[in-house]
């Protein structure tokens, strides 16, 4: 494998080769190799990932509106206790 430096040289451009022209430097060429079950994989990814990240998304609201809907049964529950507590006392103070 083939890493090229991309740090910032300042006189790099002031030096002189020490290769000859038309010479092939062999130790910097690179050869690139594709495995091309690979490359789908890595170019599929993207869109498995963002219906993987939709999917999860939608799961996590549903999660919320049923919390939400228990919390608020809970709620209006509560609220009926209490006011069948008021009545039966006001009913009870009555006679």
């Amino acid at each position: 494998m083939c890493v090229q430096s991309l740090a910032f040289q300042p006189y790099s451009m002031a030096k002189k080769s020490k290769l000859k022209p038309g010479g092939k430097n062999k130790a910097t060429k690179c050869i690139v190799t594709f495995n091309e079950t690979d490359r789908q994989e890595y170019l599929t990814g993207f869109h498995k990932r963002k219906v993987e990240r939709r999917k999860a998304a939608v799961v996590e609201i549903k999660n919320k509106l049923k919390e939400e809907t228990k919390r608020v049964r809970e709620e209006r529950h509560k609220e009926y206790m209490k006011m069948l507590k008021e009545r039966k006392e006001a009913l009870g103070r009555g006679r």
